[in-house]
């Protein structure tokens, strides 16, 4: 039964993303690339903060290597749009 709850998370994290996009990409920020900025500047906040909680699991390997490549890739499709 706990697929449910997960339904229901999933559902209302992508509504209150929607709604919170929306709300600053029309209000707050004119510019579509400085919001790009500012989300991927979150999203390394986010990632240093779960790897400092996780350290001691952390890995260096090639995996962690192909891993942050392709988010590099995926940063750098952003502004190609």
């Amino acid at each position: 039964m706990s697929w449910v709850f997960y339904i229901l998370v999933a559902n209302i994290l992508f509504a209150a993303t929607q709604i919170f996009d929306k709300y600053f990409n029309s209000k707050k920020i004119k510019n579509v690339y400085s919001y790009i900025v500012l989300l991927n500047a979150g999203a390394v906040i986010f990632v240093l903060s779960v790897s400092y909680i996780i350290r001691d699991s952390f890995v260096l390997n090639s995996s962690f290597f192909w891993a942050a490549l392709s988010g590099g890739f995926y940063f750098v499709m952003d502004f190609t749009l």
